[in-house]
């Protein structure tokens, strides 16, 4: 599980950048965050308490964006550049992560995570979006997709395969999904056609 988790986090980011790491106790909700390095983060002895953690009932995310060197906390004033957009889907996951692989308007997406059964993030990697242009992509793809409109800030963060999601019982075994070949690095012309695609309306609850 740790293997699977250091791959993500390393196809997520480059070489030296700080990552936000969010720590939640599933007992009782108690909140943690860890801003480290990501050769800090995929070093084994931390993969490993970070495997601890998750077998006694913490669930493990990280933000989306890298952060800014020195940073203390995981806020949007910390975040230094736009990696990734991405769309919740929780609600009829199935058939709504269908028509998303299935749509022309925007490409295969660079990961697509399981987080509970039926439930699912889905991410691209971006060049050339500043956060007012993520942010409204992030919200087109909501709408366009039935994906939960409240995760469209820069400092969202995402589940971590290859450890357990506590929220059900049995716990669930976060997985992920790589496209075949190298995916497209998708620019902000790449979404133009998400405007043009029919709204769903969201109704949910986060997995």
């Amino acid at each position: 599980m740790q293997q699977i988790a250091k791959d993500f986090l390393t196809r997520c980011f480059a070489p030296g950048e700080t990552i936000a790491l969010l720590l939640r106790s599933e007992c009782d909700g108690k909140m943690r965050q860890r801003v480290v390095t990501l050769e800090q983060a995929t070093d084994v002895r931390y993969l490993n308490w970070l495997a601890y953690q998750n077998h006694h009932g913490v669930n493990l995310y990280a933000a989306a964006n890298p952060l800014r060197s020195g940073s203390r906390r995981r806020t949007k004033e910390s975040i230094i550049a736009v990696r990734h957009i991405y769309i919740d889907i929780d609600v009829d996951g199935d058939a709504r992560l269908a028509a998303l692989r299935a749509s022309d308007g925007v490409p295969v997406p660079s990961a697509i995570l399981s987080t509970s059964p039926g439930k699912y993030q889905a991410l691209w990697r971006v060049e050339g979006f500043d956060f007012a242009t993520q942010e409204d992509m992030l919200k087109r793809l909501a709408s366009a997709f039935g994906g939960d409109p409240a995760c469209t800030d820069c400092n969202r963060v995402l589940r971590i395969p290859g450890f357990y999601n506590w929220k059900y019982t049995p716990a669930h075994c976060v997985a992920v999904e790589y496209p075949p070949m190298q995916p497209t690095v998708l620019r902000t012309s790449g979404c133009r056609r998400v405007r043009s695609l029919p709204r769903c309306r969201y109704v949910g609850t986060r997995g």
